[in-house]
C-alpha cells in the first residue's frame, strides 16, 4: 500500500466548492503516476509505445464530500491481478480517518498495434504482485 496526502485543488470543484464526482478519477489517475514507480516499474515500462493500461472498470463508493482545499490522507492498494488486468482500489480519509471515497479502478492491457486485449506484461505482472493485497 503506498499512502500520501492529496489537496483538493478548486479547478476540479462545483460551484459548492465540492470535488466534482468526475474529478476523483483525474486525482486517482495523477495519484498513480505519482506512485508508479513505488512498484518498482519504470515510466519507460508503464508507458511503453507497443502496449496501453486504459481503465475497463470504475466501482465507487461516495461516502462524505472532499472539499475543496481540504488535505486528505490517500492510499493505493493492489486488489487484483488477472490475466489482462490489474486493479487498483484506492481511497481518501480525512485526518480523523473516516473514510470519504472508496473507488475500484481496473485497468485492461491493450496491445497498440492490434487494439487487442493482451495479458499483463511479465515485469510488471511480477512487480504489482509483490504489492497485491490479500
Amino acid at each position: 500500500m503506498f499512502t500520501s496526502t492529496i489537496k483538493i485543488p478548486f479547478h476540479l470543484c462545483d460551484p459548492a466548492k465540492i470535488l466534482f464526482f468526475g474529478s476523483l478519477y483525474e486525482i486517482y489517475h495523477q495519484f498513480l503516476e505519482n506512485h508508479i514507480d513505488a512498484f518498482d516499474i519504470s515510466w519507460e515500462d508503464w508507458f511503453k509505445k507497443s502496449y496501453g493500461a486504459p481503465i475497463r472498470g470504475l466501482k465507487t463508493s461516495y461516502n462524505r464530500p472532499l472539499a475543496f482545499g481540504k488535505t486528505y490522507k490517500a492510499n493505493l492498494k493492489i486488489k487484483h491481478i488477472g490475466d489482462s488486468t490489474v486493479t487498483f482500489l484506492f481511497e481518501v480519509e480525512d485526518e480523523n480517518k473516516i473514510n470519504h471515497v472508496t473507488t475500484e479502478v481496473t485497468h485492461c492491457f491493450v496491445d497498440s498495434e492490434k487494439r487487442e486485449k493482451m495479458n499483463v506484461p511479465t515485469k510488471i505482472k511480477e512487480s504489482f504482485a509483490k504489492h497485491l493485497q490479500s
